[in-house]
């Protein structure tokens, strides 16, 4: 059977992190399944990472509306129910962990 992982904290640009992450997705695409979690308009990589089939979802940013934010992630996750078996979060910050704090349900 095949993993799930939701990966978050993916920015916009092409930086050290990004770059890391999708070097594994690209390796690990056959083995087990990514989709990602992006708090901006246009995720890193998106492009290639939706022809590997990986799912990119996105939300409000943080930093632009806060509350609209908490709202967008606790709606995705409810809608994941439990269909990942784990979470990569790239988050360098603990202001906002909603989606760890959310992930544990």
């Amino acid at each position: 059977m095949m993993s799930n992982v939701l990966v978050t904290g993916m920015t916009s640009t092409r930086g050290g992190v990004e770059s890391l992450v999708f070097n594994y997705v690209s390796r690990l695409s056959e083995s087990i399944h990514f989709d990602f979690w992006c708090s901006n308009e246009h995720c890193a990589y998106e492009s290639e990472l939706l022809a590997l089939g990986c799912g990119v979802y996105h939300g409000h940013a943080y930093g632009s509306d806060p509350t609209q934010a908490r709202r967008d992630t606790q709606n995705f996750f409810a809608t994941a129910d439990g269909s990942y078996d784990v979470l990569w979060s790239n988050k360098s910050m603990l202001v906002n962990i909603d989606d760890l704090r959310l992930a544990r349900k």
